[in-house]
C-alpha cells in the first residue's frame, strides 16, 4: 500500500491527540466520568485504526477521522460552558484545530476519497 506523507502526518496527529485521551480520565481535569470514559474509548478506538492503517489495511483511516470527529464532538462543551478557565478553553480550541487538520489530511491524502481514473 503507497501512503502519501499527508495521509502519515494526519495518523500521527490523530495518534497523539489519542494518547491524550487515554491519559486524560487519569489526571484528575474535573470532567464528568462518562466523558472521561468515552474519550478513553475513543482514544483507545483511534489507537485500534492506526495499528491497522500501519499493517496495511486501508480500512483504519475511516475508523481513525470517525474516532477523532466523535472525540471532538465531545470536546465542543468545553468551549461553551461556565466555569471553565480560559486555559482549558484554549487547550479545547487546540485540540480541537489539531482534530480538524489530522482528519482533513487523513481524507485528502487517502485513495479512497479521490474518484477513480479511467485510462482508455
Amino acid at each position: 500500500m503507497n501512503r502519501s506523507p499527508g495521509t502519515t502526518v494526519g495518523v500521527a496527529i490523530a495518534a497523539l491527540l489519542a494518547l491524550s485521551d487515554i491519559s486524560l480520565p487519569f489526571g484528575g481535569d474535573g470532567r464528568p466520568m462518562a466523558i472521561a470514559v468515552a474519550g478513553l474509548v475513543l482514544g483507545l478506538l483511534t489507537l485500534a485504526g492506526v495499528v491497522l492503517f500501519l499493517r496495511g489495511q486501508r480500512w483504519g483511516l475511516p475508523i481513525v477521522a470517525g474516532t477523532r470527529v466523535l472525540s471532538a464532538v465531545i470536546t465542543l462543551p468545553t468551549l461553551v460552558m461556565t466555569g471553565v478557565s480560559s486555559g482549558d478553553r484554549l487547550i479545547a480550541a487546540l485540540v480541537l484545530l489539531l482534530t480538524a487538520v489530522a482528519v482533513a489530511l487523513v481524507f485528502l491524502g487517502s485513495k479512497w476519497t479521490r474518484p477513480a481514473v479511467r485510462h482508455s
